[in-house]
């Protein structure tokens, strides 16, 4: 049995789903796997605590060892972000999570291999995922390089980070408002399907053609929590219908797991998909704080030709 929604939500003000600009430049550094069909479907970051912003400074990490603290909302984790930057011969990473500070045992480990000249966002996914108490303190603990050298990004914009602080080892107290940029949170595959309208994003999507996603449940993620007003899909929101601008979704099983998913139809009017684009970003948000990030390859990975653009028409 499916279920219509009809809510009102005030806008939604959290910053999670900024993306970092590195040196004025937007770096987006998820992977995604393709497939042989239209749309293939990839990781996505589900993302509870963050800081996500411009870089105020870059920190050496063969000098001093940075730490960042966070307070969970959600009971565990299995990945960290964190905004990285190597020179020309790369580095080996190693990251801990402790309870309590940089001082406090340690519960969860994560190693990386980071390429030589990287700028961006760094996952540091988990072996098994860490269980965590919401709202108590948790710390990123970031090792000096174990070879190679690397740089830390932090920043103090809009006041920082507020439910932990940055700390340098050898400091007693955190270092005044600047954080680290991370985020912490979960890598799911197969979050969004496309219900219908592969073939026409594949041919050059038009106004009356008819764009029907769902936002999948998973043992993470709750889709009957998301809220419809935060759906994005190449940049195009839910579509509405009636006098009252009523969302069209509705609650459903779209990939017959017998979970509940949210599914709606995109307002294609306004898809933007810029030339040469290989995938279309999709974002949301749940009420209970799950920011959801992640992308979908167009077309089996082929470019398209024009700038399809429907704002206006």
């Amino acid at each position: 049995m499916e279920e219509s929604i009809d809510k009102s939500r005030t806008e939604n003000s959290r910053t999670n789903l900024r993306r970092v600009v590195m040196n004025r430049k937007i770096i987006i550094a998820i992977c995604f796997i393709f497939a042989a069909y239209g749309i293939a479907h990839g990781d996505y970051l589900l993302v509870d605590q963050g800081y996500v912003t411009n870089v105020d400074s870059w920190h050496n990490l063969s000098y001093y060892r940075f730490a960042q603290q966070f307070t969970p909302s959600l009971s565990s984790i299995d990945m960290v972000r964190l905004a990285l930057h190597t020179n020309e011969e790369g580095a080996v990473m190693r990251i801990n999570i402790r309870e309590g500070s940089i001082y406090g045992p340690v519960i969860g480990t994560s190693t990386k291999v980071i390429p030589p000249g990287f700028t961006g966002m760094t996952r540091f996914v988990f072996v098994s995922s860490i269980p965590l108490n919401p709202g108590s303190t948790y710390t990123i603990d970031v090792e000096k390089p174990l070879s190679g050298s690397a740089f830390a990004a932090s920043s103090f914009e809009g006041g920082g980070y507020t439910l932990g602080a940055m700390y340098i080892d050898g400091y007693s107290a955190p270092t005044d408002n600047s954080d680290l940029i991370f985020q912490t949170g979960y890598v799911r595959a197969n979050v969004v399907k496309i219900i219908s309208g592969v073939d026409a994003l594949c041919q050059g999507i038009r106004s009356n053609d008819k764009l029907r996603i769902a936002i999948l449940s998973n043992d993470v993620l709750d889709a009957t929590l998301v809220d419809p007003e935060s759906v994005r899909f190449a940049k195009a929101g839910v579509k509405r219908a009636g006098k009252n601008g009523r969302l069209q979704c509705r609650y459903g099983d779209g990939n017959d797991d017998g979970l509940p998913d949210l599914v709606c139809s995109i307002d294609v009017a306004q898809v933007v998909i810029e030339e040469g684009a290989l995938s279309v970003d999709v974002t949301a948000e749940t009420y209970d704080r799950i920011s959801i990030m992640g992308n979908e390859i167009l077309c089996g990975g082929q470019n398209y030709g024009e700038v399809i653009s429907n704002e206006g028409r």
